[in-house]
């Protein structure tokens, strides 16, 4: 349901004592704790029909207080709402002007219109309406949610459907700080420093400048456009939501729904690499071996189990293209894939790369999340240029009976 000026909110409910009204809480789901419900149209058709809800134990939206156990009574509502956005040096505020406290979502569409000549990362944190949005190390750590990499300015192969944007859901009345990794990763940055000033040039925030539906981030690399859109999430934003450093596909929320789409490959590159995909226990890139042992990035016979047979999924099939080319072909279809991540075999050197840097022979993560479902490849051991263009994946997913 997304008709205009209308939009979705959940609730929770406590009961004070016996006898008494319930009282409802905001269970929205909230960028800040990571937590809350999202709302999503699987079909494309009518507005959202699927709520996901994301708990947090003894707190966000859980009314029980024994450790392990969620309750949860609650329901969605909607609210009628005109939010608008303000762009104000690095803040962006998203409220209606006339009701800045109904705790509903608000979707904004993220993507690049001019790129970098390096590959970076952007990212954004969110505020409540009265807090300092100062950015602090301690903030980036509980906070920053990263939405993709860009491609480098130029000598990139053809990007035709291939997704170079993503969806985000907050709540009205929120601000957001969007900021840049310069040629590193935060991940990188965090684990070097303990301080956002010992980040030095490498990360810096963006200055906003746009209207009320749309605006311009930018501070001298990449130019980020954040369109607010009177729509649900999809089932893309789905599979993607939960993107940060690794890219995965994440089928877990989708357990008996038949799904099919199709998928691009674009290259721009000599090397000849084949990307396909195996099942991961966690965000992590944690696997099970063929005795049931968990293994994580970087254990002895990570790589071994990780492409057995057990854990290969096999029906994207081996995704490859020839040098300069950009290919779209359709997906059989699959239900009950989990949560997958991607390797790629590459056939000049030898080696077969993954997603998670320490599963790689020379500890680098050699795949970056380039929009929703997309994924950049680095084919060159050690780095090279870290481009993340050499081979590009892109998934358009959809319900097989939609």
């Amino acid at each position: 349901m997304t008709p205009t000026n209308k939009r979705l909110a959940y609730f929770t409910f406590d009961t004070p004592g016996e006898g008494a009204d319930p009282v409802a809480k905001a269970f929205t789901y909230d960028p800040i704790k990571k937590a809350g419900a999202q709302f999503f149209d699987l079909d494309g058709k009518d507005g959202a029909e699927t709520v996901r809800l994301k708990f947090i134990d003894n707190g966000y939206g859980d009314k029980n207080p024994a450790v392990g156990i969620i309750e949860d009574p609650s329901t969605a509502g909607v609210v009628e709402l005109a939010p608008i956005l303000t762009s104000k040096g690095s803040i962006l505020s998203v409220e209606d002007p006339n009701d800045k406290v109904s705790p509903a979502a608000v979707v904004l569409r993220s993507s690049i219109t001019s790129r970098a000549n390096s590959v970076n990362q952007l990212g954004y944190v969110a505020f409540s309406n009265s807090e300092d949005t100062t950015i602090t190390y301690n903030i980036l750590k509980d906070r920053a949610n990263i939405l993709f990499a860009n491609l480098e300015s130029g000598d990139v192969p053809s990007l035709a459907n291939i997704n170079l944007s993503r969806d985000i859901s907050i709540i009205n009345g929120q601000k957001l700080v969007f900021f840049e990794v310069v040629d590193s990763t935060l991940d990188k940055l965090m684990g070097q420093a303990s301080s956002v000033r010992e980040f030095g040039t490498n990360f810096r925030t963006l200055t906003l400048n746009g209207s009320a539906t749309t605006t311009n981030a930018t501070s001298g690399g990449n130019t980020l456009k954040i369109d607010l859109i009177n729509s649900s999430l999809s089932i893309g934003d789905l599979i993607s939501t939960d993107v940060q450093e690794s890219p995965i596909l994440d089928f877990s929320s989708l357990s008996g729904t038949s799904l099919t789409g199709s998928v691009t490959v674009a290259r721009e590159a000599s090397y000849n690499s084949t990307i396909g995909f195996y099942k991961i226990e966690n965000a992590g890139g944690a696997v099970r071996d063929s005795l049931g042992a968990i293994l994580q990035p970087g254990d002895a016979n990570y790589r071994t189990a990780a492409l057995s047979s057990n854990n290969i999924f096999s029906n994207f099939g081996s995704l490859t293209a020839a040098n300069g080319g950009n290919t779209t072909t359709n997906l059989t279809t699959f239900s009950d894939a989990g949560l997958l991540a991607p390797y790629a075999t590459v056939a000049n050197i030898g080696e077969t790369f993954f997603a998670f840097g320490k599963a790689n022979s020379d500890g680098i993560n050699h795949f970056r999340a380039l929009g929703s479902n997309s994924f950049g490849l680095e084919d060159v051991k050690g780095g090279f240029d870290l481009d993340y263009d050499d081979m590009i994946v892109s998934f358009n997913f959809k319900l097989a009976t939609a």
